[in-house]
């Protein structure tokens, strides 16, 4: 692949109709002269933009239309929402091996309430850019900043030691790192789950099971 064009999704571009977008982006813009697709995608104003309609159009704009086997992976077709729900259900192998990749989010730091700080381990907030968060637990985890790759051990829950009910929180503590990073943002990819979320009876239980996950994180991630 010589070059990746990605097109911001917003209000406007998403009542462009199936055949504008053929010959004002594809056409005009791209100077498109074949098209692959795969059945079962859409594309356009109310998805009108199937690989039907693709070739309906191609002698008008003098393309040729691909048309792509859609991969399947135990009999099942390999589709963004099968990965989705694996991701969502914690079956994170399953989903990195559907993906060619690691899982991971993109997330930006935001301000929290400071206590992971308070408890010995500050951690980063993150606000996810991405839908398709695994469930609540702690997990071993490598975070990617500024080119350079560090390890942590991040939390996915409601803080229940601390929280009758508290609205769900990423949160995530880097190993060896001091850097300010407000607004900034963070890749996150899962490694391994170490342990489901839990409430400890108090605040020196929970400081004793934070050390025990960085120390499985550390081994996991081959730190130590």
């Amino acid at each position: 692949m010589d070059a990746l064009l990605l097109l911001k999704f917003t209000n406007l571009f998403s009542k462009l109709s199936a055949e504008d977008f053929v010959k004002n982006i594809l056409v005009e813009k791209i100077g498109a002269r074949e098209i692959m697709m795969g059945r079962g995608f859409a594309f356009g104003k109310k998805k009108l933009g199937d690989i039907s309609f693709l070739r309906q159009l191609n002698k008008k704009y003098g393309f040729v239309v691909t048309e792509l086997q859609m991969a399947k992976s135990s009999g099942m077709l390999i589709s963004s929402t099968r990965i989705r729900k694996l991701i969502i259900n914690g079956k994170i192998a399953k989903a990195s091996k559907l993906l060619g990749r690691p899982v991971s989010i993109l997330g930006t730091v935001k301000r929290g309430a400071k206590m992971g700080r308070i408890l010995g381990y500050p951690t980063a907030n993150i606000n996810p850019h991405h839908e398709a968060i695994p469930p609540s637990g702690v997990y071993a985890v490598l975070v990617r900043f500024n080119k350079k790759t560090f390890g942590g051990v991040l939390n996915i829950g409601r803080r229940p030691t601390f929280y009758e009910y508290s609205e769900p929180t990423i949160e995530v503590h880097v190993f060896n790192f001091k850097k300010f990073i407000y607004n900034k943002d963070l890749e996150i990819e899962f490694v391994e789950k170490i342990r489901d979320e839990k409430r400890f009876p108090n605040r020196a239980g929970l400081i004793d099971r934070i050390g025990l996950d960085e120390k499985r994180a550390k081994k996991i991630l081959n730190m130590i």
